[in-house]
């Protein structure tokens, strides 16, 4: 709800962008000519800015939109607009709801996709002449499918997620984004036939999933729908795919315990742990990014905003030092999962380095004041 703090009156609407990026410091309602004339006329500051609910669902959040345009009477006496002279009496909830307190509205939430390692744990450029956006393209396909495994995806879905323009003249990361396609059903993944020569950015592109080779079974990462739009909603410069690529790259060296046959409980969890200790220099050497670039995805999915959790919970480690005559040498930090047990994934991370480095005891960093003792 934007209100005039000069004249009283209000404005009321619903979006599915940032709200920021919604509001674009009032440029984002030049359409409506009411509103933005007074916008022009007393400037942005002088409205207030409330976001009233978020995370809803689209037709919960019209509803509310629709009550409160009505509580206040926003279309005569605000800047809600009418959009034909029929509006005036039409009633669009005129109709009978059914009883339906039991029903629940299911998002994504919870689902995951399963991601073969080989296209997270060495670089999709070097080793598949692909582009990282690749990623994007197979996790959205995975996410939009039906029960017969049949998926519709549009190439300005993947680019809006992405944070990309679309511009008159396509950029060289729309062919990209083609050429994923391609390399999915050259190697059997999807059946697909869009003609790649004159496709736009909002053609519907129909996919049948070949799922004996789409859903892997064995070496795979688990990225959750949660996880996935945490990242995607990075306000970073960075690019979002690096930050997915770093988050999937160290995912897949995390979740791999083996459990008992009954399926109950993890069998040895302490010589398991669910966390991932590489060097930074490793992760660019294996990824063909700059150890700059790494820290900065790390950077984020190490940090938590005001409404989202961090995805991974950091721990630095320290130094060792076994031979006295020579410098410390600083050890990977440890990075484990934000869910419940990630204290106990780190204190058996950290005995099995003790193992690893044939030492009794790490050493603070000047980045840190960890010492761990045995």
């Amino acid at each position: 709800m934007h209100t005039n703090m000069i004249t009283g009156k209000k404005y009321v609407g619903i979006t599915k962008l940032k709200a920021n990026e919604r509001w674009n410091n009032g440029l984002g309602y030049s359409a409506n000519r009411k509103f933005y004339r007074d916008i022009e006329k007393y400037g942005w500051d002088s409205f207030s800015h409330d976001i009233l609910e978020d995370n809803l669902n689209y037709i919960d959040a019209k509803k509310k939109e629709t009550e409160l345009i009505k509580k206040y009477n926003l279309k005569e006496n605000g800047y809600n607009c009418l959009n034909s002279k029929s509006e005036k009496t039409f009633d669009y909830h005129d109709f009978v709801s059914l009883n339906m307190k039991d029903y629940k509205y299911v998002n994504t939430y919870n689902y995951f996709t399963r991601i073969p390692n080989m296209f997270v744990q060495n670089n999709l450029s070097k080793t598949f002449g692909i582009n990282r956006i690749f990623l994007v393209v197979f996790i959205l396909i995975d996410r939009n499918r039906s029960f017969e495994d049949f998926s519709w995806i549009t190439i300005g879905d993947v680019l809006r997620l992405c944070n990309y323009k679309l511009t008159s003249r396509k950029p060289r990361i729309f062919y990209e984004v083609v050429k994923s396609l391609l390399f999915l059903k050259e190697n059997y993944f999807i059946e697909t036939n869009f003609d790649y020569h004159t496709i736009n950015y909002d053609d519907c592109i129909k996919i049948k999933i070949i799922s004996k080779n789409f859903d892997a079974t064995s070496n795979f990462t688990k990225l959750y729908g949660k996880d996935f739009d945490t990242i995607m909603m990075a306000d970073s410069s960075l690019n979002r795919e690096n930050i997915l690529v770093a988050f999937l790259y160290i995912n897949s060296y995390i979740g791999c315990r083996p459990r008992q046959n009954d399926g109950s409980e993890y069998e040895n969890a302490k010589d398991n742990p669910e966390a991932f200790y590489r060097s930074i220099k490793h992760m660019a050497e294996e990824l063909s990014m700059s150890k700059d670039t790494i820290n900065q995805c790390i950077e984020y999915l190490t940090k938590p905003s005001d409404d989202i959790s961090a995805l991974l919970i950091k721990r630095e480690v320290g130094s060792v030092q076994p031979d006295k005559s020579k410098p410390p040498k600083n050890v990977p930090n440890i990075y484990v999962l934000n869910k419940e047990g990630y204290k106990q994934e780190i204190e058996w991370a950290l005995n099995k380095m003790i193992d690893l480095y044939k030492t009794e005891e790490f050493y603070p960093t000047k980045s840190g004041n960890y010492r761990f003792e045995k």
